[in-house]
Formats: C-alpha cells, structure tokens, sequence
C-alpha cells in the first residue's frame, strides 16, 4: 500500500469513529455491530502496515502519530457501548480494540478490559477470545487473570495451563512457570516443550 492511501485509511477509519459517535446516540445495535466490524477490518489493514517491515519507518510514525488523535475518542465510545449497549457482538469489539492496541493505542487495552470481563460475565468462549487477544498483544500481565479465571471453570485445560506457563515466565516468574508446567504433565501426561527450559533457569538440571 502505498503512503497516500495509508493517509485515507487513516481517515476513513477516523469518519467510521464519527459514525460510531452518532449512531451510539440513537442507541441501534444492530447498526453499531455493522460500524464496529466496519471499522474492525479497516484498522486491522492499518495495524497489518504499521507491522509490515516494507512499510518505511517515516510512514509508521506517521500514520501512529495521526491514530493517536483518536485514540482516546474510540476508547471512550467503546468503553459506554461495554457499559451501555446491548445485545452487542463482544468478539468483534474485543477484536478491534486487538487492532487499535497494535496501531498504537496502547492505553485502550487498560482502559477496557475490566469492562469487556464484567459484560462477557460468565461466558467462557468469550473470556477465552479476550485472553487470546491479550496474549497475541503481548498484555501477558492482564491475560493472566482471565487465564486463571477460565481453569477455575475447567475449561479447556491443558491449553489454558500451557498459556498460564508461558505468561508467567514472560513475566519472569519461572518457579510459577514450572507450576503450571507441571500441572499440565500431570492431566496429559506429556511434558510442555517449555518444561526442560525451566527446570535449566531454577537450577534443577
């Protein structure tokens, strides 16, 4: 893609911001959901160029220093359709905030999590999706919560252990690490590929 339609995908996506604020207003969901994935795939195209190692470092910093005009509009509009509207496609909303984290939006991640947790309730594919979203950003501090939230409910356990261990030594926490590890041995009764590693780190090999 070249610079100048980087520029109007940055616009485009700051008229779908504008769109979103009108059509909170009247309060129509189903509206909402068509912007929300609208906007969802024009800000993964952008995340996917400010990623890509052909697009010039000029360019990345341009296109993050225009988003970022817009950062704290967006986080504010998603965080009152969290608190405010439903029924609300949370999977394509917890997807874009994914994206705008990537293109630059670094605060939006903190400023919403504990709203998008307490509107997925008890939904454990939900709170699965989120976590995998915080992982894939790189938020391993605040995926660990929702990880161990999901192996209090038992679900899908050897993914959700092997996900606990590599936040956990992401954080440099490897004794933790190896206690999840472990763990996920045990209901298996396979060794994670991260177990040997660790063991080497705590001086047990």
């Amino acid at each position: 893609m070249k610079g100048l339609n980087r520029i109007k995908l940055v616009r485009h996506i700051h008229s779908l911001i504008e769109r979103l604020r009108n059509i909170i207003k009247a309060h129509d969901p189903e509206a909402i959901n068509i912007v929300l994935y609208s906007l969802y795939a024009n800000v993964k195209t952008l995340s996917e160029e400010i990623l890509c190692q052909e697009t010039p470092s000029y360019e990345k910093e341009k296109i993050i220093r225009i988003i970022n005009n817009d950062c704290l509009e967006v986080t504010r509009l998603l965080t009152m359709i969290l608190r405010n509207v439903r029924p609300i496609n949370l999977y394509t909303l917890i997807d874009l905030i994914g994206e705008l984290y990537k293109s630059g939006c670094i605060g939006i991640v903190d400023a919403t999590h504990k709203n998008i947790i307490r509107a997925l309730n008890k939904n454990p594919d939900g709170l699965a999706h989120f976590a995998d979203m915080l992982m894939d950003c790189g938020c391993v501090d605040l995926a660990i919560p929702v990880l161990l939230r999901l192996l209090r409910y038992g679900y899908n356990v050897p993914i959700v252990l092997m996900n606990l261990s590599i936040a956990t030594y992401m954080l440099g926490e490897p004794r933790e690490a190896l206690k999840f590890a472990m763990m996920y041995r045990r209901i298996t009764g396979k060794r994670m590929a991260l177990e040997k590693p660790l063991r080497i780190v705590l001086g047990e090999i």
